[in-house]
């Protein structure tokens, strides 16, 4: 009697690799759930936070309007230096993030703690006037950074902390630290040039300036899709990101 066994193809054995690395992917990262869910800026929230930045810098009030002021943008590398640091749960800036990186940082309880964090340094606007300055006895950096003209990249990320360091009575809030590109806020500088309003093209469109860099999952091959699962988890295993940063 005759059996006629196709031969098991390496594509068989390729896709029965895939699935089971697949599901110890899974199982991976559902581990490290807390460091995606909190750290991590969804694509819609990239969008938001820049958009606020960018209706603070195109802000038709901006007294005197400004001449050079250009459009921000996502950077993930950014995001990623914010992270690192934010990951912390300490609510100060980082020494260690780069000599030519600007940083605002907050500190709160909202659903929506990216916009939040924008729109409340943002308000500190009331307290700043182009020509004489900041007022006395107020804060007005995180306000400059924002409307910094040659800062045109930004990238931020979150973390929910048990305890904060230094802050006993916020336990259990946010942390948004927010990195810019190059940076703001030099000693005798402008952030911007007075002048005619900048042209059209160079304002905000919606959001669609934005770079969130995301990765087109359906056109990625078989060994592509290996290497991209083994990185991954490559990543997760050596970040530790668990609840002993707490």
């Amino acid at each position: 009697m005759s059996h006629n066994r196709k031969p098991v193809t390496a594509s068989l054995i390729l896709s029965f690799s895939l699935f089971l690395l697949s599901l110890m992917f899974i199982n991976l990262f559902s581990s490290h759930a807390s460091c995606q869910s909190i750290n991590a800026f969804s694509s819609s929230e990239k969008t938001s936070i820049v958009n606020a930045h960018n209706t603070a810098r195109f802000d038709s009030t901006l007294s005197p309007p400004a001449a050079n002021m250009q459009s921000m943008v996502w950077d993930d590398a950014l995001a990623t230096t914010a992270a690192n640091y934010v990951n912390q749960c300490v609510f100060a800036h980082n020494a260690n993030r780069g000599s030519n990186v600007g940083e605002n940082i907050y500190m709160g309880y909202s659903q929506t703690i990216g916009t939040a964090a924008v729109n409340s340094w943002a308000s500190e606007k009331q307290y700043y006037n182009y020509y004489s300055g900041c007022q006395n006895g107020q804060v007005c950096g995180h306000y400059t950074q924002i409307i910094w003209a040659s800062s045109v990249k930004v990238g931020c990320a979150r973390k929910t902390c048990s305890t904060i360091t230094g802050y006993p009575n916020f336990n259990g809030a946010t942390i948004v630290v927010c990195n810019y590109s190059p940076a703001g806020n030099y000693n005798g500088q402008k952030p911007y040039v007075a002048g005619t309003a900048a042209p059209s093209t160079n304002k905000p469109n919606n959001g669609t300036n934005t770079k969130t860099n995301e990765a087109v999952t359906s056109v990625v091959g078989h060994y592509q899709y290996v290497v991209m699962l083994l990185s991954a988890m490559f990543v997760l295993i050596v970040t530790g990101c668990t609840s002993s940063w707490y």
